[in-house]
């Protein structure tokens, strides 16, 4: 049996659940009724019939809208929650339910049976009402504007003060900063736009007693521990709220997803963002593209297979040690492209004007065709269609002792294509600033990964595959 203490926390876990669970079926039937009753409105207001086919639209439009608004974060924290009037995804969910629909209604050859009037407006209506409930919801919840102070240096007061006008959903006026240091302290380090310094701490505490603000952001380093629990233990005898603002370092951690572990609160600093349900889909993402790339390029290959045994010697294909999903190596294939086959310690790369490259192998580099049967790799479960480009081992174990952070790239599997070559981050990589610059690219994808992300990059490979200045010197 449980103790006491252990007992109660788990039932506050419950019901923290509970509240969860209800605040996300009541956000989305919120948008299920405003999609379903403009069309019931609509329908009412044109004096058309409300039958099946209308009924049909207006479940599979509630159904595609919550899976699309899914994809594009319509119900992220940071769009319902902290910043409800970014209503953008809204309109994007949206606009790929509304175009799903018509290639429903054109493949099932119904588009007849639809008034053009009534669908038109839903079309416009529907949207705009679930940007309005937002707006209410968040015009609701907006209280009075808050008297805030900030207790740091002035070039943190300044930051923040900054910040809070730019933002118009915060609502709050700075009246100035408080610091440990004196007024003649600050004079020679005034900065330009920064909020008037009201003091030191002991003075703080006064005017928290007197209720001259609201609020106070503590924006003092992690490292100064003791004055801000000095700070936080004064404040709490007056009525006053009280936040912290984070430095770079425990931004950071803040940044991470929050789990339990053995009913213990966790922060997931360094985590693949394909597990569980995103674990399948992206898997699943692998497996239809590769099967049809692999359907419908095969004759393709077939004839590039041909063309590199009439003109080069050695084999067709290129394999050659790299790094996978958690580091573990695997084979990668390639169509041949160099007259010599490197795989060791040391492998040079290739560069503009590189002999080792072929008349044919530059074309294939040029056009990622020797890409091709990496869709393999895919298949067998090696590599995804979308990930970091995976690296030759003794590149991987040059550059992990130069860049901090680099094998985090490998939390996922390694892809054909990925956010950093879409981004001009293609070809050589022969300098530490070159690699820094493709891994910023990389963690910036694990860290925004989506189905709708990986679609975005595949629509974008072929261009950047094309014009990027990297690939076309080979």
């Amino acid at each position: 049996m449980l103790p006491p203490t252990a007992r109660t926390l788990a039932a506050a876990d419950a019901r923290r659940g509970v509240t969860r669970f209800l605040g996300f079926l009541a956000i989305r039937a919120q948008d299920g009724a405003a999609i379903f009753g403009i069309l019931w409105a609509m329908v009412a207001a044109y004096d058309a019939t409300w039958n099946s086919d209308y009924l049909i639209a207006a479940v599979a439009a509630v159904g595609l809208f919550l899976v699309f608004a899914e994809g594009v974060g319509v119900y992220r924290c940071e769009n319902v929650a902290v910043s409800p009037l970014l209503l953008s995804p809204v309109a994007n969910a949206w606009m790929w339910t509304g175009l799903a629909l018509f290639v429903l209604a054109w493949m099932t050859k119904t588009t007849s049976d639809y008034s053009r009037v009534v669908v038109g407006v839903w079309m416009f209506a529907a949207p705009l009402a679930m940007m309005s409930i937002r707006i209410c919801r968040y015009r609701l919840r907006q209280g009075p504007r808050e008297r805030v102070v900030v207790v740091g240096s002035p070039q943190q007061a300044e930051e923040f003060g900054r910040m809070a006008a730019s933002t118009a959903v915060a609502r709050l006026d700075v009246l100035g900063f408080f610091d440990a240091e004196a007024r003649s302290k600050r004079a020679n380090g005034a900065v330009d736009g920064a909020p008037p310094f009201l003091g030191n701490l002991d003075s703080l505490i006064a005017q928290a007693r007197a209720r001259t603000f609201d609020a106070v952001y503590l924006a003092l380093p992690m490292a100064e521990e003791a004055a801000i629990r000095h700070v936080v233990e004064e404040l709490a005898d007056t009525t006053v709220s009280v936040y912290v603002l984070p430095d770079a370092v425990i931004r950071d951690l803040l940044n991470s997803r929050w789990t339990t572990v053995a009913r213990q609160p966790a922060v997931a600093v360094f985590e693949s963002p394909h597990q569980g349900v995103n674990g399948v889909a992206k898997r699943l993402e692998d497996l239809v593209i590769g099967v049809l790339v692999v359907i419908v390029a095969a004759i393709p290959m077939l004839v590039i297979a041909a063309a590199i045994k009439a003109t080069s010697r050695g084999p067709v294909i290129f394999n050659q040690r790299r790094y996978g999903l958690d580091g573990r190596e695997f084979l990668i294939r390639k169509f041949s492209t160099m007259s010599v086959h490197q795989d060791g310690d040391r492998i040079p790369q290739a560069r503009v004007g590189d002999p080792r490259v072929t008349p044919l192998g530059r074309f294939l580099r040029r056009s990622s065709l020797d890409e091709l049967p990496q869709f393999f790799n895919v298949l067998r479960g090696d590599m995804s269609v979308v990930g970091p480009r995976p690296h030759a081992v003794a590149h991987n174990e040059h550059f992990r002792d130069r860049i901090p952070g680099y094998m985090r790239r490998h939390k996922i599997r390694p892809g054909i294509t990925g956010w950093a070559q879409v981004n001009g981050w293609r070809g050589a990589t022969d300098t530490v600033e070159l690699m820094e610059g493709r891994l910023q690219c990389d963690l910036w994808y694990l860290r925004n990964w989506s189905i709708w992300l990986d679609l975005e990059i595949l629509l974008r490979t072929p261009w950047a595959a094309w014009i990027a200045h990297r690939a076309k010197a080979f």
